[in-house]
């Protein structure tokens, strides 16, 4: 089901496996940090009432996007506001241009949720999706 859509991004929610799918574009490449976060607020808002798990957030087509400080934003900002329903994962899918380390989590009030960064989709895919009835 397509949630956002806009020149810069994509986001659809896949009921079945409780999972957002972000897709940023190579629109975002001209995209300020300021535009990047304005895009995040527009598109987080429709992600508030959904019972998702999951988040596959795909930042291959774009260079400045990949920046701790972005992420630290996002995570703060963004993550936290969804962190109190479901959100248990998230993988960030990296163009192989980019290294951060291969595993983080971040941790909302008592609520913990799993990050983790791939050069890899299907790596990515089947990281989120293991084990997701049992434990999630």
């Amino acid at each position: 089901m397509l949630l956002y859509r806009s020149k810069y991004l994509i986001v659809n929610y896949l009921e079945v496996q409780y999972l957002f799918h972000v897709k940023w574009t190579k629109m975002a490449n001209k995209l300020d940090e300021k535009q990047i976060k304005d895009e995040v607020i527009n598109f987080t808002n429709n992600m508030v009432n959904r019972k998702a798990k999951f988040i596959f957030c795909d930042i291959t087509d774009i260079q400045n996007i990949a920046d701790k400080q972005l992420f630290d934003w996002h995570d703060n900002n963004i993550l936290n506001k969804i962190a109190s329903k479901e959100i248990c994962k998230k993988a960030i899918l990296l163009s192989n241009n980019y290294f951060f380390e291969d595993y983080d989590f971040k941790v909302f009030d008592n609520k913990i949720i799993e990050i983790r960064f791939f050069n890899n989709s299907k790596k990515a895919m089947n990281w989120l999706l293991t084990n997701a009835k049992r434990k999630h």
